[in-house]
Formats: C-alpha cells, structure tokens, sequence
C-alpha cells in the first residue's frame, strides 16, 4: 500500500491505499480500501479501512465498513454502515488559547495640563503639537 500527503484527494476508481491528505472525496463509483487521515472526509461511494478526521458526510449512496475516529459526523439514514465509532471530545476550555481584553486608555487634557506645567508650556500648546496617545491596559 502506498501512502498519498495531498492536500485534497478525490477517489473516482477502485484503489487500495492509505491516504494522508486536507480533504478526502470517495465519488459514487470509487472505491477506496486503507486508511484515510483527512481533516474532511465525503463518502459518496465505498469505503473500508479506518477513518481519522475531524468531519465525516457520507451520501445515501455511501458504503462505510471499519473504524471511524471523528469529531463530528453526518450520516445519511439511507447508506449502509458497519464501523466501530470513536468520537473525539471537542478542544476542552483550558487547552483553547485564553483571549486578553485591552481597553484603550486615553491621557486627558488633566494629565496633559501636569506634564505641560513641568516643561513650562501651556496645555493647550501640548496638545496641539503632540497627538493623542492610547496605552492598553490587561484585565
């Protein structure tokens, strides 16, 4: 058996194989017999092997035989299946990158009016010659 890293594979005829690929496509008439690792997986035709992905379809004319390891998964009531089913737990909430609000804090004129006293200009001529600056501050 030899193994395919494709970024999308389409299987129209009968093959043997293992496949390795961003998304794997069986169309009605083909007929694939290995292993499939796919991020999406769409069988329309036959199937027998074992099935990582993260998304598995089939069709009402899909034929599914073997082990299926998946997240998620649509079967049409009409195919014909006969697998072992693992489903994936979805990415757990400590594992997902934690998102940090900044909110923009403006300095006011108050602030602008103690630095300008300390240079000796007025306010009203810091402001002017300097635009506003934003400082973000973590929550």
């Amino acid at each position: 058996m030899n193994k395919m890293k494709q970024g999308s594979v389409v299987i129209s005829d009968h093959r043997e194989q293992n496949i390795h690929a961003k998304q794997v496509v069986i169309t009605q008439n083909g007929d694939l017999k290995g292993d499939v690792e796919a991020d999406e997986v769409i069988i329309y035709g036959k199937f027998s092997g074992k099935i990582k992905t993260e998304f598995l379809k089939t069709d009402a004319t899909a034929s599914v035989h073997g082990y299926v390891i998946t997240q998620k998964i649509v079967l049409n009531p009409v195919g014909y299946y006969e697998f072992s089913l693992k489903n994936l737990p979805p990415v757990a909430e400590d594992a997902r990158p934690k998102i940090t609000k900044l909110t923009p804090r403006i300095n006011t004129a108050r602030s602008t009016a103690k630095s300008a006293a300390n240079t000796g200009e007025t306010a009203n001529e810091q402001v002017a010659a300097e635009p506003i600056r934003r400082q973000f501050r973590r929550f």
